[in-house]
């Protein structure tokens, strides 16, 4: 049985955080593109590195959530019509 991490928002496009696993990744997520912009800041990666780093782990997180989304992903307009 597949556990879903995230759910389909009630409006407009994207989903969310429905579980503890679903909030740790966001969170982790959010703190590494945190600290790649402090790395770059710092000097101590180029600005393209680390933009190009960012995509790529982007891309993955993408990835993830729509594996682990219950149902497609798609514009919604709140309930059904």
């Amino acid at each position: 049985m597949t556990q879903y991490w995230f759910k389909p928002r009630s409006y407009g496009y994207g989903n969310v955080p429905s579980t503890w696993q679903g909030w740790l990744v966001t969170i982790a997520f959010g703190a590494f593109v945190i600290a790649m912009v402090a790395a770059v800041r710092a000097e101590l990666l180029t600005a393209f590195w680390g933009v190009a780093i960012v995509f790529a782990v982007t891309g993955g997180f993408l990835w993830l959530i729509k594996e682990k989304t219950d149902g497609p992903w798609g514009w919604r307009w709140g309930v059904d019509r």
